[in-house]
């Protein structure tokens, strides 16, 4: 028996063909019933108010529809739909904008969020899995890696890069859960929390302008200050995107990917035993754990568009599943099963096109961090047997 045939074969899971944030009432055109889970043929979704919209599930489609700029991200609210999210407290919100300002943006910061800036911090992010996985040993088993640890981890991560103060760390992240919290949160405590991390960014904002320091922050303002630009706004809106949207990327990654991981013993023993499977693996995980359509950006057509062999007309909205995208067999072979040494892995889960994550490559470096940590330091690693809260793991 091959390793790959040990690998865990995890479908995704059925549910009521309906993404979660579709208004009460949607329903679909396609009598057989259909799944934001699984790949197939553009749906169109009939909405109790406001205009049409389509489900896009094929990786083909979801990838034209993600790198057509004829179709574009929107706030829903304008709209007449649902929330998608929280209020978003700054028009300058760099996930709701368009060209040109969406392109000056990204220019703005690409040298933060590339390639070569997130090798520079590799060193910084190892040490910070190391130090938080000597902290998790030393406590004793079990510990509860899949889940405060990679908390920790991640959140310990993003608030280096902004800059934030250790003594403000537990509640401003705390904040952070609350904002993003999709389960049920009290929409006061969601928008408090929202007005709170502003706040408190600006703040930092102005502490970093009468004493840089080296992160984010300060960086940006020394960029806006030597250019002569306006852009206060939007260094706050770009630290609460990453102290949000990045902070809660990475977390559920490591989390999740550590969980899934551990759930396959035999995958996880291939992964100590090959480290240079490390960079595939973390795709893989990203692939195999990617997010509901719910988390993607609704887009609306701004003229009519050809997608999928339908028609979309100019107002019509789009809604694109990476999910179910990233498990299309006629780009993945065995796209239901767990293969740490799948290339080439062309997945979605971080978008496509002008809006593809500007976070990717850190996202991604943390979760390649905690696994050269766990499976470097902790080969006997397993989930403990019965525990409650079920992110808990031994090593003995």
């Amino acid at each position: 028996m091959t390793v790959d045939d040990t690998a865990l074969v995890q479908p995704l899971q059925p549910d009521s063909g309906i993404p979660a944030c579709m208004p009460t009432g949607a329903t679909t055109t396609d009598p057989t019933g259909t799944s934001w889970r699984s790949p197939g043929p553009a749906v169109r979704l009939a909405q109790p108010a406001g205009p049409p919209a389509w489900l896009l599930r094929n990786h083909g489609d979801v990838l034209a529809a993600l790198t057509d700029r004829r179709l574009q991200v929107c706030p829903p609210r304008s709209l007449g739909q649902p929330r998608l999210g929280p209020v978003q407290p700054s028009s300058a919100w760099l996930l709701r904008t368009e060209a040109p300002d969406h392109t000056s943006l990204r220019r703005w910061l690409a040298g933060e969020f590339g390639a070569v800036r997130i090798q520079v911090l590799r060193p910084r992010i190892d040490a910070t899995a190391n130090d938080l996985l000597d902290s998790a040993v030393r406590a004793g088993e079990p510990a509860d890696l899949c889940g405060q640890w990679s908390r920790d981890l991640a959140g310990t991560v993003i608030c280096d890069l902004i800059g934030v103060p250790m003594e403000d760390r537990t509640g401003i992240l705390d904040q952070a859960d609350t904002w993003l919290d999709d389960t049920g949160t009290e929409p006061g405590k969601v928008a408090d929390a929202a007005e709170l991390l502003y706040g408190y960014l600006a703040e930092l904002l102005e502490t970093r302008r009468a004493r840089p320091a080296d992160d984010l922050i300060s960086r940006l303002v020394a960029r806006v200050r030597s250019a002569g630009e306006h852009r206060e706004v939007h260094v706050v809106a770009v630290a609460l995107t990453a102290l949000t949207a990045g902070y809660h990327t990475a977390r559920d990654a490591i989390g999740s990917g550590l969980t899934v991981l551990l759930r396959a013993p035999d995958q996880y023993r291939r992964l100590c035993a090959q480290p240079e499977l490390t960079r595939p693996a973390a795709e893989e995980l990203l692939r195999f754990l990617s997010s509901p359509p719910e988390r993607q950006p609704v887009r609306v057509a701004v003229s009519e568009v050809e997608l999928a062999g339908a028609t979309v007309q100019a107002g019509e909205l789009v809604y694109t599943s990476p999910a179910a995208a990233n498990r299309d067999p006629a780009v993945f072979t065995d796209p239901d099963r767990l293969n740490l040494g799948r290339t080439p892995n062309p997945h979605l889960t971080f978008g496509a096109g002008s809006h593809h994550c500007l976070g990717a490559e850190l996202a991604r470096e943390q979760l390649r961090a905690a696994l050269r940590a766990v499976t470097q330091r902790l080969p006997s690693l397993a989930l403990a047997a019965g525990s409650n809260p079920s992110t808990l793991v031994v090593w003995s």
